[in-house]
């Protein structure tokens, strides 16, 4: 029986084998509506717990509450992930969870974060690059672009460190198809 363990360095998080089944990562982002009675604590309680125990399992994210709705982002292999996805779906501290996107991925986005809290704006964005970056070939034919077709690949993730870019209207336009 052969076990492919993820070491902690996450940056190297790439096709697992798991009992001889070669499996990619995948991200999963979804949204839901906090309880009323959850507060700011109990988010940065969830956070700090999640550093811990997502280094132990190879996974990678972050979370977004504004004091009403959750968006996060989860990365890593595909068991941890749906298995985290699946106690997720029924924590009684949200409800209405939606999955905004559940695909295979090359590499993650986040290597060096198990679990960080940002600030909504800045999460929606960064969905919004992950989802149209995601689609590739489809958003050019549409004219489309995000900021993850404009700019290096550390860009969105820039942003949720702080470092804002230049606005996307400065970036080149994405040629249209004639």
């Amino acid at each position: 029986m052969s076990k492919m363990l993820v070491t902690r360095s996450l940056k190297a998080l790439c096709p697992v084998s798991i009992n001889n089944k070669v499996t990619m990562p995948v991200r999963i982002i979804y949204a839901s509506q906090a309880r009323s009675d959850l507060r700011q604590s109990d988010i940065d309680e969830v956070v700090r717990l999640s550093v811990i125990k997502n280094g132990e399992r190879g996974i990678t994210g972050v979370l977004a509450f504004d004091g009403n709705q959750i968006v996060q982002i989860l990365e890593g292999p595909q068991e941890a992930i749906e298995n985290l996805y699946g106690r997720i779906q029924v924590d009684c501290r949200h409800q209405g969870v939606v999955t905004l996107a559940n695909h295979e991925i090359d590499r993650p986005h986040f290597p060096d974060w198990t679990m960080v809290k940002r600030s909504i704006v800045d999460v929606l964005l960064l969905v919004n690059d992950l989802n149209l970056g995601s689609r590739g070939k489809e958003n050019k034919e549409l004219g489309t672009a995000s900021t993850l077709d404009c700019c290096p690949p550390d860009t969105a993730t820039d942003v949720l460190q702080g470092q804002r870019p230049t606005s996307i209207a400065t970036f080149p336009p994405v040629e249209r198809p004639t």
